[in-house]
């Protein structure tokens, strides 16, 4: 859930939400959508771009 959150709060939330939409529909359950969406994440920051690393809540 927290990664779910680190790309929302990254960029657009339409942008994002539509991608997430459409990564759920590539794939066949929930375990095999989360590691998509860490590989993802991990392609994101490695190309420069950065996700909301720090908590709004200091955890």
């Amino acid at each position: 859930m927290r990664t779910i959150r680190k790309v929302l709060a990254g960029g657009n939330t339409a942008d994002v939400t539509e991608h997430l939409i459409s990564m759920l529909e590539k794939t066949n359950n929930n375990e095999e959508f989360l590691q998509r969406l860490k590989d993802w994440v991990g392609i994101y920051e490695k190309d420069g771009y950065t996700t909301m690393s720090t908590s709004r809540f200091g955890k």
